[in-house]
């Protein structure tokens, strides 16, 4: 069994030796190519290389030309620094807007996905998705621009279920009040 502790650790200084001069001699190669070439993995590579306190990143993958300096795509500003890695615009407010912007392209450019009612309660247009709209026709006599509408709508009419039951209490209280 010494035997062969001593037998692996030979190979394994060649394995060591075999990797320093791999990465001297082509800088390009990638740390899966050099595993390959004396089989081992990239990571146990990268860990000899970086115990030889040699680069660990190849030169073929190291760019050396500059980026184009991308404006931002809202307001055109090369100027401020863009906080994310893959970032197009340069800040929150330039973001909100263009995205609202683009919200409102999209929606020129789909006109048949949405569509515009008009609030039975208090007479304000809504545009919603034209799925949600045929879903709702189907199951609701009036359609409301929001819960208030329809909350109020209910309670304003006289034949309600709602309003029904808010006259009887208002008269259940009535009656306690008198007694």
């Amino acid at each position: 069994m010494i035997n062969h502790k001593r037998s692996t650790q030979a190979i394994s200084q060649a394995n060591k030796e075999r990797i320093i001069e791999l990465r001297t001699a082509h800088p390009e190669m990638t740390l899966k190519t050099i595993g390959q070439q004396v089989s081992l993995t990239k990571e146990r590579v990268r860990q000899v290389l970086t115990k030889a306190e040699l680069p660990t990143l190849s030169t073929g993958r190291i760019t050396t030309k500059a980026k184009p300096i991308q404006p931002c795509k809202q307001c055109g500003n090369i100027d401020k620094q863009f906080k994310g890695k893959h970032a197009v615009y340069c800040s929150t407010e330039c973001k909100a807007i263009g995205i609202a912007q683009e919200w409102v392209q999209w929606r020129a450019n789909h006109p048949d996905r949405w569509t515009t009612y008009q609030c039975t309660h208090c007479g304000t247009f809504k545009t919603i998705r034209t799925t949600l709209y045929k879903r709702q026709v189907k199951i609701y006599k009036n359609l409301f621009c929001s819960h208030t509408c329809s909350l109020s709508s209910q309670w304003d009419d006289k034949n309600s279920a709602l309003s029904i039951s808010r006259r009887v209490h208002i008269k259940l209280d009535r009656l306690d009040s008198t007694t």
